[in-house]
């Protein structure tokens, strides 16, 4: 199995839970010596509001970088009330490491087959590009750098 020292080989590879929106459900693990076993079960339905059913249809965007190896996802933060169909800002801080610079990319609701990243790798507000969406095996190398 994937552990954590291998998590970029286990990218996609993720359990569908067969389960609607509003539904409760027990997540499992089991651990044996021999084996361990992930299990769920639907415990029941609890209707959304209409915040959350607007919250549910707005994309999400969360940043990942070197800073963390490119492991480690943050979703992004946002001052906005905006509804799912308006648009908003989101940001993050960042506090830049050792080695005097980072760099990074954006997935489109937490999913590394959807990598926001620039045209051409970014070194500085200056350089021209423009932002593309892209699976996570194409993008690579293709990062916002600051420092």
């Amino acid at each position: 199995g994937y552990g954590p020292d291998d998590c970029l080989s286990a990218r996609g590879c993720a359990w569908l839970l067969d389960a609607d929106v509003g539904d409760v459900v027990r997540i499992s693990f089991h651990r044996h010596a021999e084996q361990s076993i992930v299990s769920w079960n639907k415990v029941r339905h609890e209707p959304l509001s209409e915040a959350q059913l607007d919250a549910s249809r707005r994309t999400r965007f969360a940043v990942v970088g070197s800073w963390t190896g490119w492991m480690e996802q943050k979703l992004l933060l946002s001052d906005s009330s905006a509804t799912a169909q308006e648009s908003s800002v989101q940001y993050f801080f960042l506090k830049i490491g050792p080695e005097g610079q980072e760099s990074f990319q954006f997935l489109r609701d937490c999913d590394w087959t959807q990598v926001v990243h620039p045209s051409v790798p970014v070194h500085g507000l200056g350089v021209p590009h423009f932002a593309m969406l892209s699976p996570a095996c194409d993008a690579m190398g293709l990062v916002w750098i600051i420092g």
